[in-house]
C-alpha cells in the first residue's frame, strides 16, 4: 500500500494499527525473503540485512557504520 506525499498531508489515510498496515519481517513468509535475496544476487548484490531482523521483533538497525560512510 502507497502512502501519500506529505505534500498531500491530511488528504490520505491514518494509520491506526502498524500491525494491520503491514507485514513486520519476523512476520513474513520465508519466500518473500529468498525471493528478495535472490533478486539481489542476479545483480550481483548482497543483502545487508542481519538474520536477526528477522528473527527478533524488537530489533533495531545499527545505522552509524552507514551514516559514517555518507560523510
Amino acid at each position: 500500500m502507497l502512502h501519500p506525499q506529505t505534500l498531500f498531508h491530511g488528504h490520505g489515510e491514518k494509520v491506526e494499527d502498524r500491525a494491520k498496515d503491514q507485514i513486520e519481517y519476523v512476520n513474513e513468509d520465508k519466500w518473500v525473503r529468498e525471493k528478495f535475496e535472490s533478486a539481489l544476487a542476479k545483480c550481483g548484490i548482497t543483502s545487508l540485512m542481519p538474520p536477526k531482523a528477522y528473527t527478533d521483533p524488537n530489533f533495531e538497525w545499527n545505522w552509524s557504520p552507514f551514516l559514517k560512510s555518507a560523510k
